[in-house]
């Protein structure tokens, strides 16, 4: 079994527990700690142990999906002209991150903004370049 990643609140290690008990419906498996009101969690890959990304309480989860909602159409709608590699290698490029790091579930709440404003100027939803961190 994959060692549980650390919660970031109190720094016990998550246990693994059914999606279920979060979502009311089956996605796998999650690596959970209940040591704050709404948990500190992270999903995991298909069939697996293995964390998706970095625990994250409900604030940090908030910041993913904002990032992950400008960041993704660049490569899963239908209109897209970039393939997923090339945005995460693009992003990783912008943010000054390797790309072994450019990961929205691996991303802090500063990180998951930059992101979001630079997915969204791709898009051409934002009028100016977002600054370099």
């Amino acid at each position: 079994m994959a060692e549980p990643p650390t919660c970031p609140e109190c720094g016990k290690p998550g246990a693994l527990i059914e999606s279920k008990v979060i979502y009311g419906r089956d996605y796998g498996k999650l690596w959970f700690c209940d040591c704050i009101k709404g948990g500190v969690y992270v999903g995991c890959h298909r069939n697996t142990a293995e964390a998706l990304g970095t625990m994250a309480n409900a604030r940090l989860r908030y910041f993913r999906k904002r990032a992950h909602a400008a960041v993704d159409p660049l490569w899963s709608n239908k209109k897209a002209t970039m393939s997923r590699t090339d945005v995460y290698h693009w992003l990783a490029s912008r943010m000054g991150i390797p790309v072994k790091q450019c990961h929205i579930g691996m991303f802090d709440e500063d990180q998951c903004k930059v992101a979001e404003n630079l997915g969204r100027y791709k898009r051409g939803l934002l009028d100016v370049k977002t600054p370099r961190r």
